[in-house]
């Protein structure tokens, strides 16, 4: 995960790093009412980071995403690069609150995962 996480930084010109973290469904359960006031699990947060040359942390958990690999009929290894390479963008500034910023950082996801498959 280290080398992509390295990988979408240096698509989006970051020279920085970013920590990727695996919880379990529980945990991200916590995570996600505590800090986005949501009551159930998720696959993916990502929180900045205030420290110089430090975009922030991701948390993943396998368990949803191998949920969501089984639901859109990809491998969980899909999955779980794609939901790295999330909340990557989600530390270099993309969202997804309204349908345009959605559109661009799923284009920006999909161009990203054809880069990192075609290595």
């Amino acid at each position: 995960m280290n080398s992509l996480v390295k990988f979408v930084l240096e698509a989006e010109s970051k020279d920085a790093v970013a920590s990727v973290n695996f919880v379990d469904k529980a945990e991200i359960h916590k995570l996600n009412k505590q800090y986005r006031n949501i009551d159930s699990p998720t696959d993916v947060l990502s929180f900045e980071s205030d420290i110089e040359g430090d975009l922030g942390d991701i948390f993943i958990c396998k368990e949803v995403a191998a949920e969501n690999a089984k639901k859109f009929g990809t491998s969980l290894d899909s999955e779980l690069n794609l939901l790295v390479v999330h909340g990557c963008l989600h530390l270099c500034g993309y969202d997804h609150m309204n349908d345009g910023e959605a559109k661009i950082m799923e284009a920006r996801e999909e161009e990203i995962l054809d880069e990192w498959d075609a290595k």
